[in-house]
Formats: structure tokens, C-alpha cells, sequence
């Protein structure tokens, strides 16, 4: 009898070994060898991998795990290139990871226009010059080599500003926990008083009418490579000389605005590469709570924001990608110089920079298809530092439809010579995006609005979606 099974159980061995050695064949991380880091200190590289020294990784899963290990560590803003190799014999994996870092030191120049962007400025007729506020902003994206961010900004000009803040990514041994904190100090000659046809109205004086200033503490909570959660709590303070009461004696009703201030955003991003995605998807949601019923404080408004986005290949240098973003602001008790508006901060439609829209309620969706004319291309400069001599470019054209609705908050919106935006907006257009070394992105586009029935054109310097 156990000769007849003999075949059966010699085949089942057979196949079983296959198996085991062929598809489902483990190995011990044995080792992780680091070179290139010369400033990055060796935990914030470990942190970021998919994998520790001593795991037990499937052999189907070692690629998949390498490229995400990879792009965690492109994501992290450190390096400029990143190779990760890996060597095995029976039981183990060995693997090496080659980086070059980037030159951490970064200044950039800030110009502000009292017109609240760069479009409207450039459309203004005439330009005003005077009104132009120059700045330089300094940042260490890698002090101590801990992946600290320190940044300090000054501004001087029409308006002068002193800004420093300082993120401390972990603070515990399981690198999950984070803190930030900062300080400021502003004087200004203008003051934002209203919304004059969807463009920035404002007091001006020759003399400081605005001092103000904020400090702010808060906690980060990154658990997971692809989560994060921000929390912090501010104070500010803001104060007026009576100049502006006599002019515009309907600004506000009190010349010092104080309040604290909660906000919180978590954030969930699976995105390829975060500074310019072509695959993956984000969500994050926000919250954010202006005065805490205190007896000193004037104002009292709760602003809630969603986004998701989404980035497909289609084809190779094709690609798809499209975005929602929703906003509400209740209980409005807050001066204008706080306010959201579509246009300004972290939401704008594409086209309509120029229009500065106030609005208590808004839902924006945004589409992208794009054509890569030219592929991330690296290019080595010799007898350069690699930190600024390792260059990258890609050139994207595309063409985009993003559709809004919102609901007008027409407190602070004074109509003159312009109609009524209509609660539905839909632009079409198409444009060129750049793409350069440490993140940096240049968006160059003409588009059509509908509703508006006028042909707008547009720089910006950051991605679309």
C-alpha cells in the first residue's frame, strides 16, 4: 500500500519545494548598509524604509517594498537621487542604499504685492511699484541632520516682517511623534478693508496703522509612512492706530483683535511623488477653530476643508489626474483681514487668480490629462558640488477642466463696475508645466471661462492637482 502511494507523496514533495523555493521563498534582512549620507544621520534614512534589519521579506514583495522605500526617501525633500540595491544568498537579504543629499541651506526670495497675488499685480493698471514688498526666506530643511526644520523670514519694504519657526519631525524612539513651533512679528501700511469687485480694497498710509504678531506650539503624529496627524493651538494678536477707524469707521469694532486659534489636519498620502505626482492618491481633512469663547476674544468662526486627489498613468507620457476640494465656514464673526477666500491660501480655480472670491461655501473639482515632452531628465554638472551640480527637469503639457461651486459670503464684497459671479464656474484650458530640481514647480497657462466669457493667462508655482 505504501508503495502505490509512493508516487503521490514523492509528487507532493515535489511540488511543495517548488513552491516554497520557487514563489514563496523568504529572507532575513541581514543587513542595511547607507553611503552618500554624509549630514543625514542614519535613523531618519531607517525610518522612512518599508523594511528594518531582521524583517522577513517574501520574495515577491522585495521590488514593491525597495520602490516604496525609495520614494519615501525622494518624498522626504533630502536628497536629490536615491539607489537602493539589495544582494542574497540562502537565507538572506543584504541590502544598499546610495544617496545624495541635497544642499539644505535653501534661501528664497520672497516678493508680496498688496494686491494679494502675483496676478492681479501683473494685471493691475498701472503697476504699483511702491507697493511691492521684498523678502528672504532661509531655511534648513536637515538641521542636525535629524531632518529638523529651522526657517527664519524677513520682509522689509512696504510691509516688515520677522517670522521664525522650527519642526522637530520625532521626539520619541519610535519616531511617531513630532513638534513644531513658531513666532512672528509684522508691521504694516495697509490694512484690507473690503472686496471691490473681487479685488483687493485696502487703507494705505505712510505710517505703520498694523502691529501684530503670533506664537504658536503643536504635535505631529506620524505613525505610518502614509499618515500624519498636525495639532496645534496659536495666539494672535493684532493692533490698529486710530487712523484706520477714522477712515473706514465700519472695519471693526475694537482696536486690538486677540484670539487663540486650534487647528488640526490629518493626512493621508499615497502619492508617488509628492512634489509633482503622476500616481497614487491624498486625502487630508482640516479643522480649524478661531476663538475659544474666551471673554477677551472678538472673534468666532469654525473653517472646515476636504481634499482627495487622485493621479493615473494612462499610457507611457500620458497621464490623468483630477482633484476635489470642499470648504465651509460657520458662526462668521471675524474681521476680513482673517477671512478665507477662494483664490488666496491653499485653494484657487485655475484661470480666475485674479479674482479674489469670498464665499462661506465652496466645492471645487479639478481635472488634468497631460503629455510628458520631456521625462525626468538628470544632468551632472562636473567639477560642481553634486548638492547644486545633480539638475533634474521634465516638461509637462496639458490640458485641464475645473468646475466650482460656492456659496458668496457678501459681507466684504462691494460690486462697482463688475456682475455678480454666478455660484457655478467652469474654465477650460491648457498650459506647460516645468518641473525642476528640489521640488520646484512653474506653471505657465492660458485658459476660458465660461460663465465669464473672457480669456485669462496665468503663472503659478506650484502643482495643479
Amino acid at each position: 500500500m505504501l508503495r502505490s502511494r509512493l508516487p503521490v507523496i514523492l509528487a507532493c514533495s515535489f511540488l511543495f519545494t517548488c513552491f516554497h523555493w520557487g514563489y514563496g521563498q523568504n529572507y532575513i534582512v541581514q543587513d542595511i548598509t547607507l553611503n552618500g549620507n554624509h549630514r543625514t544621520k542614519e535613523q531618519v534614512i531607517l525610518r522612512e524604509l518599508t523594511f528594518q534589519k531582521g524583517d522577513t521579506l517574501n520574495i515577491e514583495d522585495i521590488d514593491k517594498l525597495i520602490t516604496q522605500s525609495k520614494q519615501n526617501l525622494l518624498n522626504a525633500s533630502l536628497f536629490n537621487w536615491v539607489e537602493i540595491l539589495h544582494t542574497t544568498d540562502q537565507q538572506n537579504i543584504y541590502i544598499y542604499i546610495n544617496v545624495e543629499e541635497q544642499w539644505y541651506w535653501i534661501p528664497i526670495l520672497h516678493i508680496r504685492t498688496a494686491e494679494g497675488n502675483f496676478n492681479t499685480w501683473w494685471q493691475s493698471k498701472p503697476r504699483n511699484w511702491h507697493t511691492l514688498t521684498f523678502g528672504i526666506e532661509l531655511t534648513d530643511y536637515n538641521f542636525l541632520g535629524r531632518k529638523h526644520q529651522l526657517s527664519g523670514t524677513v520682509h522689509a519694504g512696504y510691509d516688515n516682517l520677522l517670522d521664525i519657526k522650527y519642526t522637530i519631525p520625532y521626539i520619541n524612539k519610535k519616531q511617531t511623534i513630532g513638534l513644531q513651533m513658531g513666532a512672528g512679528f509684522n508691521i504694516s501700511r495697509k490694512i484690507i478693508t473690503s472686496i471691490h469687485d473681487y479685488q483687493l480694497h485696502s487703507f494705505r498710509s505712510n505710517k505703520a496703522i498694523r502691529r501684530g504678531g503670533y506664537a504658536m506650539i503643536g504635535i505631529i503624529w506620524r505613525p505610518k509612512h502614509h499618515f500624519s496627524w498636525e495639532n496645534n493651538i496659536s495666539y494672535y494678536i493684532d493692533t490698529y492706530n486710530d487712523t484706520i477707524f477714522q477712515e473706514q469707521n465700519d472695519f471693526w469694532h475694537s482696536r486690538c483683535i486677540n484670539y487663540f486659534r486650534l487647528y488640526t489636519k490629518a493626512k493621508w498620502d499615497f502619492r508617488d511623488y509628492a512634489s509633482y505626482p503622476l500616481k497614487g492618491y491624498y486625502a487630508d481633512i482640516i479643522l480649524e477653530k478661531n476663538g475659544l469663547f474666551l471673554p477677551f476674544e472678538s472673534v468666532n468662526t469654525f473653517y472646515a476643508q476636504i481634499n482627495g486627489r487622485y493621479y493615473t498613468p494612462i499610457v507611457p507620457r500620458f497621464y490623468f489626474g483630477a482633484g476635489i476640494s470642499m470648504f465651509s465656514t460657520f458662526n462668521t464673526k471675524f474681521p476680513i483681514t482673517i477671512g478665507k477666500f477662494i483664490n488666496s491660501d491653499n485653494i484657487e480655480i485655475r484661470g480666475l487668480y485674479s479674482y479674489l472670491i469670498p464665499a462661506n461655501h465652496m466645492v471645487l473639482f479639478k481635472t488634468n490629462f497631460k503629455i510628458a515632452l520631456l521625462e525626468p531628465t538628470f544632468i551632472r554638472i562636473r567639477n560642481w558640488d553634486p548638492r547644486i551640480g545633480h539638475l533634474s527637469f521634465a516638461c509637462y503639457w496639458n490640458i485641464f477642466f475645473d468646475v466650482m461651486y460656492h456659496a458668496s459670503n457678501n459681507d466684504y464684497l462691494i460690486l462697482n463696475r463688475h456682475e455678480k459671479l454666478t455660484p457655478w464656474q467652469q474654465v477650460l484650458g491648457m498650459g506647460i508645466d516645468l518641473v525642476t530640481s528640489y521640488d520646484k514647480v512653474f506653471r505657465f497657462e492660458t485658459s476660458y471661462s465660461f460663465q465669464i466669457g473672457k480669456l485669462f493667462y496665468g503663472i503659478s508655482f506650484k502643482t495643479a492637482i
